[in-house]
């Protein structure tokens, strides 16, 4: 079984902000080109009704790390996010090992178990103001995915206090002192083709953004 669980609160890098269309293509746009068969993936998902715009860019850029891990270091984080001076910063070479190494990944697709999975977990936190990997009751994380059904390959990432879905999954990615990388390893793990995904705006004090939860999973 694959139990990872990542938590990141908080950014260290600065990350630019502008107000977000309300077109999923023209949010692409505003970083670079649309890569067409992640697009069509996420556009014929069988789940994108039931979506969120927000749901709906993340699912596409998780996507495109997988699909195109070294085009997305080379003309997204170290065109336009990787801070002056920090391309020798341990966390972002790291990273740039690994998504040149990455290959063959899976695109993800929506699972109902793990939507519902995602969605609960951040309603719950949302509405009881409280933020972790455990439910407001004490239920352990993965006892909750027991529930859901997500038995034999599991994990999760949580991330709160950013506006653009770019920014949560690149910081996710960087995973600044998480000393085994477990954002990272869920986002790039060849084991993972499936998904849920809940991204609300939060209520959490102090906060601004949105409150995301990523279940991973696997088809068997």
């Amino acid at each position: 079984m694959i139990y990872l669980i990542m938590l990141q609160v908080l950014s260290i890098i600065y990350l630019p902000k502008q107000e977000q269309p309300n077109s999923l293509t023209e949010r692409i746009k505003l970083v670079g080109n649309i890569d067409t068969l992640v697009m069509n993936a996420v556009n014929n998902d069988k789940h994108y009704p039931k979506m969120n715009m927000e749901e709906r860019e993340m699912l596409y850029w998780v996507n495109l790390c997988r699909k195109e891990p070294k085009y997305f270091w080379d003309s997204i984080i170290a065109q336009k996010y990787l801070p002056k001076g920090w391309d020798k910063n341990p966390y972002f070479t790291t990273l740039k090992r690994d998504l040149y190494k990455a290959k063959d990944l899976k695109l993800l697709s929506t699972q109902d178990s793990l939507l519902n999975a995602a969605r609960f977990h951040a309603n719950d936190l949302n509405n009881n103001r409280k933020f972790g990997h455990n439910s407001t009751d004490g239920t352990d994380c993965f006892e909750r995915l027991n529930h859901f059904g997500i038995i034999y390959c599991a994990g999760e990432n949580i991330s709160l206090g950013h506006i653009s879905m770019l920014d949560a999954l690149i910081v996710l990615l960087v995973d600044v002192n998480v000393q085994d990388l477990g954002h990272r390893l869920n986002i790039l793990s060849e084991d993972f083709d499936r998904i849920g995904l809940s991204c609300i705006p939060t209520t959490q004090p102090g906060y601004r953004g949105y409150l995301i939860v990523q279940d991973f999973g696997c088809q068997l």
